[in-house]
């Protein structure tokens, strides 16, 4: 362990076209309360403008202690984070801080630094920073754990760590240290007292003048490259925590892997393994577990939240009231589905994409969770940004299309698919058994000057027959045993449907748990054109295997995916087949 505090010192200083600030920079390190034959600096242009360059020669010029000065440059403007390691491979003294151009550190920094270090051998040694758009004032003395400037490094620590990649042109430091967050160090504060100051903040670098949400691709492959994400458990956190505040941007689990699955081999190879490994891992835990403890711990936490006693013979969730006896035999079939097809939902996970497998990863997570606020955060994070249905990262749509939406509704999927397709399609069709959704969806078409459309009130199913159904129902009812509000409707099938003498291209399907049958009265459009499909898998627990199959079995073409639909209040449902 080193013991004396006066050991020799490196400054790093990536420079470029920072003249105007330099030399209060220089200063600052040429007089140090540290014996000047133990300082040295290290200065690397980034091929700065010539002025500039001459400026900084000849502020260095004006240098006259016995501090020793070396004045580097690259051939090319590399960016910061290659400046840096460049800096770093010239370094010979067992310790060394960078510094940035425009900033500048107290007079004590160094002997107060090494102080500290000397103490345990700390690793690295932080000092409190100001910033001087602040008023100074204790509360704003703040050690910025993830900055570089500020701070002693023990050489040979810094060794250890690894960061080398191109892409990083911002938000270096941060990540820097997040890829190196498992490299064991001790690190110490040094004062109390800020010895490092932020003096300018430039508005033309190349951090305040990076547009986030048009690099955001870039930013997302950045993090790829940060290796250790693949290598623990918290990767889910890892992935959350970087696109959140390192690189600063809104995005989602699924979408970070639409970016692996393109660009980055080994990094898709990783994440299949982990979250397969941990899937039927989850499937295990299920088996394993009383199913009555299951059925009655996930009640009582998620729909009872709100309720002080147990003696009551309905709950509240989300809006609509729920008999205990129904919704337990609705657990009982979901959990016991879950448990018996181990087999169903490995050869499910297997032919997904990575988005997918890391939306059922979570989907079958959270029928182990039994925290209503940790359903909310997980879903938050797997939710589709994309409109329902219409995945454009998975789906390829061209001008031919001809879109079929079953249960419509409203329209507004239909609106929707005329929206990202910029009005470029063949035909648009809505089907429903209400009525009143039928005209509603052609006003609201109408009002939004969309054209080359056709809206059914039919139902839709394996055979064609008539059948009744509730008019005065909201959503599509399938056949009613009651007479009650009867209506006859023709029940048609979609291999019969035909626009332009040409079949349907695309289907979106929402039927309320008769999307089986639906999907049989399409089988041979599935079978000979392979269209496009969006199915909910959703309504009945065995759909989340049996639709899967019923499409492979028609087609064993077709490659597929999961998307997760938000719809407020109602977690972890609107669960989305996407097939291609």
């Amino acid at each position: 362990m080193i013991k004396n505090i006066y050991q020799k010192v490196s400054f790093l200083i990536p420079y470029y076209n920072k003249g105007n600030f330099f030399e209060r920079t220089f200063k600052s390190l040429i007089n140090q309360n540290f014996p000047h034959e133990l300082i040295e600096i290290i200065i690397c242009d980034d091929c700065s403008k010539i002025e500039e360059f001459e400026l900084l020669k000849k502020i260095v010029s004006n240098n006259k202690t016995n501090i020793d000065v070396t004045i580097l440059q690259n051939s090319k403007n590399l960016g910061l984070h290659w400046t840096r390691k460049y800096l770093f491979e010239n370094v010979k003294t067992p310790f060394f801080a960078f510094i940035d151009a425009d900033d500048a550190i107290h007079k004590n920094f160094l002997i107060k630094c090494m102080k500290k270090q000397v103490k345990k051998d700390y690793d690295i040694v932080e000092a409190k920073i100001w910033w001087k758009d602040i008023s100074f004032s204790k509360k704003n003395f703040k050690v910025s754990t993830w900055s570089m400037c500020g701070k002693i490094f023990k050489t040979e620590w810094y060794k250890k760590t690894n960061f080398t990649s191109k892409q990083f042109r911002i938000f270096e430091d941060s990540a820097f240290f997040y890829i190196n967050k498992n490299i064991e160090r001790k690190t110490a504060l040094a004062s109390f007292f800020p010895l490092y100051f932020y003096f300018h903040d430039d508005t033309n670098s190349i951090l305040r003048t990076y547009d986030i949400t048009k690099n955001q691709q870039n930013i997302i492959k950045c993090s790829l490259t940060l290796s250790s994400l693949f290598e623990e458990k918290g990767f889910f956190n890892d992935m959350e925590y970087i696109t959140k505040n390192i690189f600063q941007i809104e995005t989602n689990l699924p979408e970070m892997m639409k970016y692996i699955e393109k660009d980055n081999i080994i990094a898709k190879e990783n994440c299949d393994k982990y979250f397969k490994k941990e899937l039927l891992s989850l499937i295990k835990k299920l088996q394993e577990s009383k199913l009555n403890k299951l059925i009655n711990k996930k009640m009582w936490y998620i729909f009872f939240k709100k309720i002080n006693t147990k003696n009551v013979n309905h709950f509240d969730f989300v809006g609509e009231t729920i008999y205990n006896k129904k919704k337990k035999e609705t657990f009982i079939e979901e959990y016991s589905f879950l448990r018996n097809n181990i087999n169903g939902i490995e050869e499910l996970y297997d032919s997904l994409d990575l988005p997918g497998k890391v939306i059922l990863f979570y989907w079958i997570k959270s029928k182990l969770i039994f925290s209503l606020n940790e359903i909310k955060n997980i879903e938050n994070l797997i939710t589709s940004k994309n409109l329902q249905y219409l995945d454009t990262d998975f789906f390829t749509f061209s001008e031919e299309e001809i879109y079929i939406n079953c249960g419509c509704y409203d329209g507004k999927d239909l609106l929707n698919f005329a929206n990202i397709t910029n009005n470029k399609y063949k035909f648009l069709v809505g089907i429903d058994t209400i009525k009143k959704n039928i005209e509603q969806t052609k006003n609201y078409l109408i009002k939004n000057n969309i054209s080359n459309f056709k809206l059914l009130n039919n139902a839709l199913g394996s055979s064609e027959r008539t059948i009744l159904v509730d008019q005065f129902a909201d959503m599509s009812v399938l056949e009613l045993k009651n007479e009650k509000n009867k209506e006859k409707i023709k029940q048609i099938i979609l291999d019969s449907l035909k626009f332009d003498n040409k079949n349907f291209t695309f289907l979106s399907l929402d039927v309320e748990g008769y999307e089986i049958e639906v999907l049989k009265g399409a089988s041979k459009v599935i079978e000979t054109q392979k269209p496009k499909l969006a199915i909910s898998i959703y309504h009945k627990p065995k759909h989340l295997i049996e639709v899967f199959k019923l499409l492979k079995d028609l087609n064993p073409e077709y490659k597929f995916s999961l998307q997760k639909i938000k719809n407020p209040g109602l977690y972890f449902t609107e669960l989305i087949l996407l097939a291609k």
